[in-house]
């Protein structure tokens, strides 16, 4: 598992990608707060403390756009900006699935975003599903984000063992998705909606798990304490039925017997 954890620290690593840092940054962070044994909490706290002084030793000529406003970052704030013109034309049904690129281009690309003319959505999950599927499709996304938290939420509440496990690990691989997902794509290539909707699925079946379970235990719990109340009542009546017997009659004491006077 370490060696794993390892390995996908450096692909992450090597990836250059801001918004990957920081979505698992975030949701290294949500671990370490659910985390049960303090030791693990502090490892995770010292692991995140660590991959950040690797991202600024090794990515920090990229980390300083995020100050200066240029580079990506830049290039990105032109672009949602031609998103949020985009929306204001169409509204209500968008300019619908695959069209960003064929409007945004010819019509609504900003002079200094020209470098990235081809590009085909608008890097925030919450504009590109407002302008594929209209305000419509924005409610969906906010909806579905809201009750999978719900979800993850009232399952950690009751599971326990390898279930918590797994709904912790799918809950917080969604987190990673949705910040990632702010400022860049999240939805709308195959591979991430399906790995999207494997985890939904994951959190399904890991919270319908830990309902049961404790279903389960409530119902034992349940079965156990009206046992012991019946004892109790069993007993209680015993009690009563031998208080309401009549008193036993004294036994009877054999008449004394005469002896014989001497003489006679």
């Amino acid at each position: 598992l370490l060696a794993a954890g390892a390995l996908l620290a450096v692909g992450l690593l090597l990836t250059f990608s801001r918004g990957a840092f920081v979505g698992v940054g975030v949701a290294l962070l949500l671990l370490a707060a659910l985390a049960e044994r303090r030791a693990m909490r502090l490892g995770l706290l010292g692991a995140l403390a660590v991959g950040g002084v690797l991202v600024l030793l090794l990515s920090g000529a990229r980390l300083d756009s995020l100050t200066g406003g240029g580079g990506s970052v830049g290039l990105r704030r032109l672009i949602w900006d031609s998103t949020v013109r985009m929306i204001r034309d169409y509204p209500a049904f968008g300019v619908g699935l695959d069209q960003f690129l064929y409007q945004y281009a010819p019509r609504y690309i900003h002079p200094a975003a020209w470098e990235e003319k081809f590009t085909s959505h608008p890097h925030n999950l919450f504009l590109d599903f407002w302008v594929r599927l209209g305000i419509m499709g924005l409610a969906w996304i906010g909806w579905t984000l809201l009750a999978v938290g719900a979800r993850v939420a009232d399952g950690l509440r009751v599971a326990t063992g390898a279930t918590r496990r797994v709904l912790v690990a799918a809950g917080l691989a969604c987190c990673a998705a949705v910040v990632h997902g702010l400022v860049d794509n999240f939805y709308f290539l195959i591979d991430l909606a399906f790995i999207w909707w494997f985890l939904l699925a994951l959190i399904q079946v890991a919270a319908d798990d830990a309902a049961h379970e404790a279903d389960a235990l409530d119902g034992a719990a349940a079965a156990a304490t009206g046992a012991r109340q019946r004892t109790k009542r069993s007993r209680r009546a015993a009690g009563d039925d031998r208080r309401d017997e009549p008193p036993a009659a004294p036994a009877r004491q054999p008449a004394p017997v005469a002896e014989p006077v001497e003489g006679w």
